[in-house]
């Protein structure tokens, strides 16, 4: 059963925040985006409804929802534009978002970005110390070309955010 994308700004069942078309047009402008464009339609609508879970799982976005009865955390109020000149409109979802969730959802049909992230011991050896770690080496599960893309509009939450909350007592 083929999934349904919804990408209504502001609806109680939306799902995504680019549409397939909208996703197309971003990938056929991109020097990388011929996996996109001649990829399987069912894959690369889960990955936008999954690109779209993880940017909401993984941003502590600016500014409030519109709505107590929307889906998806955008649209949002109180959001000024990346030069903090403007504000973003509350009806639609900006075009920044547009573009993160594309090319997320082409990273996720590269590579699983949400693989549990261990490090253990294999081996440690006690006369001279030493100790051996199997490093799983795991990218972070926003690449660096999505968070330069949503950085002026939030702060990322997830593994290698690079920000601690100070919380004093």
């Amino acid at each position: 059963m083929a999934l349904t994308l919804i990408a209504t700004p502001g609806a109680s069942n939306a799902n995504s925040y680019c549409t397939l078309e909208e996703s197309n047009a971003y990938h056929e402008a991109h020097v990388y985006g011929d996996s996109w464009v001649n990829g399987d339609e069912d894959a690369n609508t889960r990955a936008l409804i999954w690109a779209t879970r993880l940017l909401d799982e993984q941003m502590d976005w600016k500014g409030y929802p519109t709505s107590t009865t929307q889906a998806l955390r955008w649209p949002r109020i109180q959001v000024l534009d990346r030069d903090g000149h403007l504000y973003l409109p509350q009806d639609a979802i900006p075009t920044f978002l547009k573009q993160a969730t594309a090319e997320l959802a082409r990273y996720l049909l590269a590579e699983d970005r949400t693989t549990e992230r261990g490090f253990g011991i294999t081996s440690v050896t006690a006369d001279t110390v030493s100790v051996d770690f199997d490093n799983h080496d795991v990218r972070p599960v926003l690449p660096a070309s999505v968070l330069s893309i949503v950085s002026s509009y939030g702060m990322s939450t997830g593994p290698g955010g690079g920000i601690a909350k100070l919380v004093r007592v």
